[in-house]
């Protein structure tokens, strides 16, 4: 049998290896010591530290499992490192990593969306085809020009209220699939994901997001008619046919100062397209804009912000290190308890 005298765990033998960047390698190794400079470095309440050491000493008990089924080496635990901290933060921005971490991930040909998913990027690619029409206090612009600085209309969800909101982010985010979607006279490209503001009956009258590809026809989606004016919204200014009119359905008694601006009105058709070059932008506060005169979501964090719909079921959806911070008593109740 082998003895981890003649490997070298710190070297990658079989292509290419990086220079190590790190902002934090402890020593080799399982310890007390180790154990509690990991957990003060992840900033992990007094309980959490006592469970590891707890586990440590189980670990430390337990005797070595016999491998008798493969030719496997003998493991030094003390050869090997526990927690590696390759930055000091997670980023919202593929751009905002070490250059190290980008290049390692280039050169292993991770497609874009995975190197960015496996980094820890808090991005959830939601993405409208280049040439979507977004409403901004500067007039009708293709996405594809929409960035930081501009202004676009978005929906305020506490009011009901068309209000202007500041672009904090926007980016080309590859090529995906579009749904267009039809309704009210009017299309829009969309990727699969990308949610809209639709009518639910059940069981009462509220309104939730859909992504395109759960759409159906008849669902009604959320549509913005008439003129909206920067600081304050204003009513129906619209030149719709009375049957166009007709279709549309309000949140009637559900706010009581609710804007004439947004209505709802049934999806006429959905349709698979091909594959195009897609666009997001991120717009601060309300994390929705108008796009085509239809009310979608814009790409955000999906580490830290949860789908509402699901948030509201109690499902929370994070890492370990966000849960432990954020809903400690929730991880403390379950940890070590289940897989």
């Amino acid at each position: 049998m082998t003895s981890t005298n003649d490997l070298d765990l710190g070297r990658y033998k079989l292509g290419w290896s990086d220079v190590e960047d790190y902002v934090f390698k402890p020593k080799k190794g399982l310890s007390e010591e180790i154990v509690r400079e990991m957990s003060a470095m992840k900033k992990e309440p007094e309980w959490m530290l006592k469970f590891r050491l707890r586990a440590l000493q189980r670990f430390f008990a337990k005797p070595m499992a016999q491998w008798f089924a493969v030719n496997m080496p003998d493991l030094n635990f003390d050869d090997i490192y526990y927690y590696i901290k390759p930055t000091e933060n997670q980023v919202k921005d593929w751009n905002d990593l070490p250059d190290a971490i980008k290049d390692t991930y280039n050169k292993l040909g991770i497609p874009e969306a995975e190197r960015k998913y496996l980094a820890g990027v808090t991005a959830q690619y939601e993405c409208l085809r280049g040439s979507t029409r977004v409403w901004t206090t500067a007039g009708m612009r293709p996405i594809k020009e929409v960035g930081p600085g501009d202004v676009v209309f978005a929906l305020d969800e506490s009011t009901r209220q068309i209000v202007a909101a500041p672009v904090v982010a926007g980016s080309q985010s590859g090529e995906k699939t579009i749904y267009e979607v039809k309704a009210w006279g009017r299309t829009i490209g969309a990727s699969g994901n990308h949610p809209f503001l639709v009518l639910s009956n059940d069981p009462q009258p509220s309104a939730r997001w859909v992504a395109a590809e759960d759409l159906h026809e008849g669902d009604l989606v959320a549509v913005v008619h008439g003129d909206p004016e920067v600081g304050e919204p204003r009513g129906r200014r619209s030149s719709l046919s009375q049957s166009s009119s007709s279709s549309l359905v309000t949140l009637e008694n559900e706010v009581a100062d609710s804007s004439e601006l947004l209505g709802f009105v049934p999806v006429e058709a959905i349709e698979r397209k091909g594959v195009e070059p897609v666009y997001d932008i991120e717009v601060a506060g309300h994390h929705n804009f108008v796009a085509e005169g239809f009310v979608v979501h814009n790409s955000e964090v999906v580490f830290h912000r949860n789908r509402e719909d699901l948030e509201n079921q109690g499902v929370l959806f994070c890492d370990m290190d966000t849960g432990v911070r954020d809903y400690p008593d929730i991880v403390r109740k379950w940890f070590g308890t289940v897989i």
